[in-house]
């Protein structure tokens, strides 16, 4: 499946990061999405209230379907099937499997391997991000955030993952195609 990017790109001044006043332009990701459907998000946490908000505010945008669970058993029937979900958003501290268990166990079933896990979480020590990063975590953002920071975390996971899957699919013709090729000489 391939998704239509579009970019924008948006002046940003007064950037300082001990550098002097600039002005830069930072790309805006303004969607991703395929003419049929849009990005199926996961999110597992088992907070409720904090599901159904994140939930709440990623729909306002209109720029994708929602799926939610609280734990592995109740996002299993997402997860078991061939490219149903595009991004996985995931607390780590859950009763029945921990987020560093559930990532384990998503990048070990299949077709889902690929799939872009972003961390939500109140652990903001540094050898937690570290161990998030260690089992496959494409990003990891701590407990309280910017709703628009998880936006724009997710754009990216997105686009770097069809990039990704696009590279993927041209090898894989590139490769057919020399065989057709080896076959006929």
């Amino acid at each position: 499946q391939m998704y239509h990017v579009a970019v924008q790109m948006y002046p940003m001044s007064d950037v300082s990061c001990g550098m002097s006043s600039q002005m830069y332009h930072v790309p805006c990701l303004l969607s991703v999405y395929s003419e049929e459907e849009k990005p199926r998000i996961l999110l597992v946490d088992d907070d409720i209230s904090l599901l159904k908000a994140i939930s709440s505010y990623l729909e306002t945008t209109s720029k994708y379907q929602i799926y939610t669970a609280t734990g592995w058993s109740s996002s299993l029937p997402y997860l078991a099937e061939e490219d149903v979900i595009d991004c996985l958003v995931l607390d780590i501290n859950m009763p029945e499997v921990d987020g560093y268990e559930y990532i384990d166990r998503v990048r070990s079933i299949g077709p889902d391997q690929d799939i872009p896990v972003i961390l939500l979480t109140a652990r903001a020590l540094v050898q937690d991000r570290i161990k998030g990063y260690n089992y496959g975590a494409n990003s990891y953002l701590t407990k309280p955030f910017d709703p628009e920071e998880l936006i724009s975390i997710i754009d990216n996971c997105l686009v770097t993952r069809e990039t990704i899957l696009r590279v993927e699919g041209q090898r894989v013709e590139s490769l057919k195609a020399e065989m057709v090729q080896m076959k006929a000489e």
